[in-house]
């Protein structure tokens, strides 16, 4: 009797001890938006550690990022518009939030009943959030998602978008492989390069706009120029952009004035894009697209020229 309450002591000892390593060991299998395993093994070695690390220092954050009010049914229902969102919540965590907002996509799927529309919503707030931090650490973790099968198009679209925010070397290359004409991830790369302020990101749009053939790509594509060499966008990062600001504006507007002139039913994205550029050559660019534009081109032209001169007092 004591011989056999003494194995099973043993047996319950030996399983309690395994039961409590496993528990303290993180399983770090699937994220809400990727699992783990489609991550580089360099990045997800370096991203679980530092996520380790970070959870035992601070575990209130990842309780934080998991318990956010905007994704609740109870608390999303009583707004105007009842719809889930959770890119607000996140934001206001602040940088703390980056880790346990990367394990959640990538790593550890926080334990929270979501249906389909709010889990969407979850996810792209997680990449909007993050992707806002720019921190590179997330790159890998966008890419993954981004190049992933099956995902809803606002996923696909927060990702490239987070891509483009960072745009290393890595989500450059990335961001442009994917604008392949028979890329089905096409538009969101074009959108992801809109977010990406360098010189090589608005070379890239601008060779897509002279080679579209139709009013869909040239549309999305004036929108990226847009963005990527937006006036108010450049002088919010100081002095020191200057430079980069005035050939990437350069850039986009030479290849927005010709496209005006060319594709008729994309002349509004174009010519809003145009409208945030703000390119001082941009009359003399209106005259050299004239003289070998179509009659009705000519007309568009002239009242382009009007609307983008400078106002007098």
């Amino acid at each position: 009797m004591m011989r056999r309450s003494s194995l099973f002591a043993l047996i319950l000892g030996g399983s309690l001890f395994m039961g409590s390593l496993l528990a303290a060991t993180p399983a770090h299998a699937d994220g809400l938006a990727v699992a783990s395993a489609d991550l580089p093994a360099e990045a997800k070695k370096a991203l679980v550690k530092d996520v380790t690390a970070f959870k035992a220092a601070h575990p209130e954050m990842f309780d934080a990022v998991r318990d956010i009010p905007g994704i609740r049914p109870e608390v999303y229902k009583t707004l105007r518009n009842p719809q889930p969102i959770a890119t607000l919540d996140l934001k206001r965590l602040g940088a703390t939030a980056l880790l346990p907002m990367l394990a959640a996509l990538a790593l550890d799927t926080p334990t929270v009943m979501l249906n389909e529309k709010e889990k969407t919503a979850y996810v792209v707030g997680l990449l909007e959030a993050s992707g806002a931090l720019r921190d590179a650490r997330g790159g890998p973790v966008f890419t993954a998602i981004f190049e992933s099968k099956n995902k809803p198009v606002e996923v696909l679209r927060a990702a490239a978008e987070a891509m483009g925010k960072l745009c290393t070397d890595s989500e450059l290359g990335s961001l442009k492989k994917h604008t392949a004409a028979s890329d089905t991830l096409r538009l969101h790369a074009v959108r992801g390069l809109g977010e990406c302020r360098r010189k090589e990101s608005a070379e890239h749009l601008a060779t897509l706009l002279g080679s579209a053939t139709d009013a869909a790509t040239a549309d999305a594509v004036a929108d990226a120029l847009g963005a990527v060499a937006s006036t108010w966008a450049w002088k919010a990062l100081g002095p020191k952009a200057d430079a980069t600001a005035k050939a990437v504006q350069a850039i986009a507007a030479k290849a927005l004035v010709p496209a005006f002139a060319k594709h008729k039913d994309a002349r509004s994205a174009v010519k809003k894009a145009l409208r945030l550029v703000e390119s001082p050559d941009a009359a003399d660019l209106i005259t050299a697209a004239r003289a070998s534009a179509d009659a009705d081109a000519k007309v568009a032209l002239d009242a382009l020229a009007k609307q983008l001169a400078p106002k007098t007092p």
